[in-house]
C-alpha cells in the first residue's frame, strides 16, 4: 500500500510524533510511505534516523493563511498525487488537512483521511474568524473519506458544529511500552537536586501551551513552597518566558532546558507534571508522564479529561482557575503517599488504555476498509 502523510509543520509536537510513529511502523510492515511537511523541524531529524520513509519538503506550506502560498501548495500537492498515485493520503493539522484533502480529491486519490489533533476553531477569540474556520472544516470533511478524532471531546465538537465525513471515529493516541526509570538515577544523570521538589512540563514554548500562565501559577506556589520547575522544549515564547520568570521573582526556581528528543529521563525526574494548555487534542506527553509514574495536574481541555480522573491518577483544573491549580500542586507536594498512588494509577492506565499496538491496528483497519469499499464501488 502506498501511504502519504501530510502535516503542516515539522516542529516538535504530539501530532508530529504520531506522524512519525505511523510512518515508521507502516514502512516496517512493507508499505511505501512518504511524509510531506514544511522545510524545517524535528520531525525530519527523527525520520533521518530511520531508513525507508520518503520525504518531501514544501516551503510554501505554512500555518498562516496566505492565498499565494496556499495556492502554490495546493498545486504542488495535486501534481505530486497525480504523478505518484498514492492509495492513501492521511492528513494531520488543519492547513495540511484542508489543502491535502482537496488536492487528493482533485487527483483522484482513493482514500483520504484526516486526523484531528484539536480543532482549528478552538483557538480564535474572534467569532467571525471562528465561523470561517468551522465552514472550512465542514467543506474539507466532504472532500475526505474519514475523520479520525484523537479524543471524544474533538468528536463531540465536530458533531456540535455539523462536521462529518463518511466515516467518523475516535482512535486514542498510543505509545510503546516504556520501562519506568529510576527517579534518583535520572536526577543524577541530569544533574538535578536529589531531594528537592521538581515540577515540570514538556512541550513547545508557544501560546497554545500557555507558558506565562504556568509561571504565574508557580509564582503563587513559591510563596510557601520550595521547588524547581523544568520546562523541556523550545519555541517562539522562550525569551518571553525567561523574562516573565524574572519579573515574577521565580527565576531561580526555573530551568528552561530546551528540546530533548527523548523526554523520558526528564519526566522520570519530576515529582509533578503540569499541562495548562489553552486547548489540546489528546496529548502524548501526558501518556509519557504517566508511563513514568508521575502524577499530573492539567487543564480540563480537549481530551485530557479522558486521560485524567480527579484524585485517581492526577487532578483536572478549569482553565484560568489559578487558585485551584495552586491548591492541587500543594496537595500533591505535601503528601508523598498521595503522589505515589496517583503515579501508580497513572502508569497502570497508560499501559492498559493507550497502547501503540492497538492504535496502529485501528488506523490500518480504516485504510483497508475504505480501500475495499472503493474497490467494490468500481
Amino acid at each position: 500500500m502506498q501511504i502519504w502523510h501530510l502535516i503542516t509543520l515539522a516542529e516538535f509536537g504530539g501530532a508530529q510524533k504520531l506522524v512519525y510513529t505511523l510512518a515508521r511502523n507502516q514502512a516496517t510492515q512493507g508499505h511505501q510511505v512518504t511524509v510531506v511537511s514544511s522545510i524545517r523541524g524535528e520531525l525530519w531529524d527523527w525520520i533521518e534516523n530511520y531508513k525507508g520513509i520518503n520525504t518531501i519538503k514544501i516551503p510554501s506550506l505554512v500555518r498562516e493563511i496566505s492565498p499565494l502560498k496556499d495556492l502554490m501548495t495546493l498545486s504542488q500537492l495535486y501534481q505530486l498525487f497525480c504523478r505518484h498515485r498514492p492509495e492513501v493520503v492521511h492528513c494531520h493539522s488543519s492547513k495540511a488537512g484542508i489543502l491535502g484533502r482537496l488536492a487528493a480529491r482533485l487527483a483522484g486519490v482513493p482514500v483520504k483521511v484526516f486526523t484531528v489533533h484539536g480543532w482549528s476553531f478552538y483557538a480564535p477569540e474572534n467569532q467571525l474568524l471562528r465561523k470561517f474556520y468551522v465552514w472550512l472544516e465542514k467543506l474539507a470533511a466532504r472532500w475526505g473519506d474519514a475523520l479520525i478524532f484523537v479524543s471524544e471531546a474533538d468528536s463531540r465538537a465536530a458533531s456540535a458544529e455539523g462536521i462529518a465525513s463518511k466515516i467518523n471515529l475516535t482512535i486514542h493516541n498510543g505509545l510503546p511500552l516504556r520501562t519506568k526509570q529510576d527517579k534518583r538515577q535520572s536526577r543524577r544523570l541530569l544533574n538535578l537536586p536529589e531531594h528537592r521538589l521538581i515540577i515540570g512540563t514538556v512541550g513547545r514554548l508557544s501560546t497554545v501551551k500557555n507558558p506565562l500562565y504556568v509561571l504565574e501559577v508557580l509564582a503563587v506556589l513559591a510563596a510557601d513552597t520550595d521547588f524547581l520547575f523544568i520546562w523541556v522544549g523550545d519555541g517562539p515564547m522562550a525569551e518571553a518566558a525567561l523574562r516573565k520568570a524574572e519579573e515574577l521573582g521565580i527565576g531561580e526556581h526555573c530551568r528552561f532546558v530546551g528540546y530533548h528528543e527523548d523526554p523520558a529521563p526528564w519526566l522520570a525526574a519530576m515529582d509533578i507534571f503540569v499541562l495548562f494548555s489553552r486547548f489540546e487534542g489528546l496529548p502524548l506527553v501526558i501518556i509519557e508522564a504517566m508511563q513514568q509514574g508521575v502524577p499530573v495536574v492539567a487543564h480540563d481541555v480537549g481530551g485530557i479529561g479522558e486521560m485524567i480522573s480527579n484524585g485517581i491518577n492526577g487532578f483536572l483544573v478549569q482553565p484560568g482557575d489559578q487558585a485551584a491549580a495552586v491548591t492541587r500542586l500543594r496537595e500533591i507536594s505535601e503528601s508523598p503517599a498521595l503522589a505515589t498512588e496517583l503515579g501508580r494509577q497513572g502508569r497502570e492506565l497508560a499501559l492498559a488504555k493507550f497502547s501503540q499496538e492497538i492504535m496502529l491496528e485501528k488506523y490500518m483497519a480504516v485504510y483497508k476498509d475504505l480501500l475495499a469499499g472503493k474497490e467494490r464501488e468500481n
